[in-house]
């Protein structure tokens, strides 16, 4: 089945991101879109936590009030540890599998050319995110670092984080830093240098 899988995908490439929160995930997904449709090809964002925020947002809105895909700051606090119970509970029931089996059903329905899942943040399970990426659906990984004025990585205190990602790096197919710019011509420089370090033809 899943040779099956891989060879219906080979058509469209796909990138992963991990990496410790606010390193800048989805601001280099939005680069990348940016440059790969300067080349004419359709990037799509992917994340697996929107699958949590679809299912979860009913019950949070009639509950709370508050709207888990666009709140932020207080509110966003507010749930966030029921966010996270949730998937947790999916996760265990699921050994991992939950999320990304339901994030592979969107994505086989997407038309796109480069997809950018830009939230993998376990290796706990056997056939956890990182082995759904590279064996499932054919991605590569990329471990996110933003570094300090000091060129030192900036880690989040979350314990998970602080456990899963030296797992995932050891897996990762590139490792890449930035440091912070709010320069959209230096953060589009640094979405071009990583697809020629991932060695897509249209950048090399």
């Amino acid at each position: 089945m899943e040779n099956h899988i891989k060879k219906n995908s080979e058509s469209k490439r796909i990138i992963g991101i991990s990496s410790y929160a606010r390193s800048g995930k989805d601001t280099m997904c939005q680069s990348l879109i940016n440059v790969l449709s300067e080349q004419g090809l359709r990037a799509k964002r992917f994340a697996l936590a929107d699958i949590l925020k679809q299912e979860i947002k009913p019950f949070i809105l009639k509950n709370f009030g508050i709207d888990v895909e666009t709140c932020d700051g207080g509110d966003k606090e507010t749930v966030r540890g029921l966010m996270i119970e949730y998937g947790f509970a999916k996760r265990k029931q699921s050994d991992g599998l939950y999320f990304t089996e339901a994030l592979k059903r969107v994505m086989d329905l997407s038309k796109f050319d480069i997809g950018i899942v830009t939230d993998l943040r376990y290796h706990q399970y056997n056939r956890d995110e990182i082995y759904w990426l590279k064996n499932v659906i054919g991605g590569k990984l990329v471990s996110l670092a933003l570094l300090d004025e000091n060129c030192q990585e900036i880690k989040s205190d979350i314990p998970d984080e602080l456990a899963q990602i030296p797992l995932i790096r050891a897996e990762m197919d590139q490792y890449y830093s930035w440091g912070k710019t709010k320069s959209k011509e230096k953060i589009d420089d640094h979405a071009k240098t990583l697809l020629k370090l991932l060695n897509y033809p249209e950048f090399l």
